[in-house]
């Protein structure tokens, strides 16, 4: 008894296309086309080369493994951020005491150091 044609798998039948249409892009285009998905929308860049979106995160994933990882980071510090933002908030609602430690912890948030009351100034270098 003969196979019903869907019974083999999709690779081996005859005629069917591959994923890229048998294109093979060089390395720099590939590299290329990663580094202008950092500034535009997938979408908008590969409408400009001609490339499916699907390809270029495929590219992206490839040529940037570390992508997804900042992708994280950056997230985990946004969310930080923001949940300074809104303890410093509360504590301006506190009163003057409350807005000068806000303004400490907005500082911190920033990455600058907080300088005590009682500390003076360094003297800047002329």
């Amino acid at each position: 008894m003969a196979k019903a044609r869907r019974d083999f798998p999709l690779a081996a039948i005859p005629g069917r296309k591959k994923g890229n249409n048998g294109k093979n892009y060089p390395p720099e285009f590939q590299l290329k086309a990663v580094e202008l998905m950092k500034t535009s929308p997938a979408a908008e860049v590969a409408k400009k080369l001609g490339v499916t979106a699907s390809i270029l995160y495929t590219w992206r994933k490839a040529l940037d493994p570390l992508h997804e990882l900042r992708e994280q980071v950056d997230a985990e510090k946004r969310t930080r951020l923001t949940r300074l933002e809104h303890a410093a908030y509360i504590l301006e609602l506190e009163g003057h005491q409350g807005a000068n430690i806000a303004a400490a912890i907005r500082t911190l948030a920033r990455g600058e150091q907080v300088r005590a009351r009682f500390e003076k100034a360094k003297p800047r270098p002329k």
